[in-house]
């Protein structure tokens, strides 16, 4: 682990998130935990500008509802929601480019959960849980005067197969 912390402190000087964008598009299973390691460091070392650029380039991973999914680009996005959830960034009062990368963000997150073949459980899971952090809108999961907004349908009686 401490090589991949030594890796991840190299790229935050960088200052290049498109390396780092394009290390987790290209080699995701060697480069994953470094990728999110580069978030904690940004985080710790306070360079919280850097860290929502960073978002900001991987919220732009080139994902949306027209056309497929590339597995690349899912990596892009997966990191993201996980930087987001592990670092726990304020989102009350942000300023306007940050609500904008928000926003990015919470488009690729909905419309990657809206492909199901492309995600791990866990990885769903914490996309997920990072889409709940900026506020889920999808019909049927978010709350609605406090109270939960299901998506109901109705059902003919009668047999059925499961």
């Amino acid at each position: 682990m401490f090589q991949e912390y030594l890796a991840a402190s190299y790229l935050a000087r960088q200052n290049d998130p498109l390396k780092i964008r394009e290390l987790i598009e290209r080699q995701y299973t060697n480069w994953r935990e470094v990728c999110v390691l580069t978030g904690d460091v940004l985080f710790e070392t306070n360079r919280t500008q850097m860290l929502w650029k960073l978002l900001d380039v991987l919220s732009d991973a080139g994902i949306s509802q027209p056309k497929p999914i590339e597995i690349s680009n899912w990596r892009s996005i997966w990191l993201a929601a996980s930087i987001l959830v592990e670092q726990k960034l304020q989102l009350n009062s942000l300023p306007a480019d940050q609500k904008s990368v928000c926003e990015k963000l919470r488009s690729s997150f909905i419309t990657l959960l809206g492909t199901s073949h492309i995600l791990l459980p866990k990885e769903r899971a914490e996309v997920g849980l990072a889409l709940s952090m900026l506020g889920d809108i999808r019909s049927g999961v978010c709350i609605v005067d406090g109270k939960p907004e299901i998506a109901w349908c109705r059902i003919p009686a009668g047999d059925f197969t499961m």
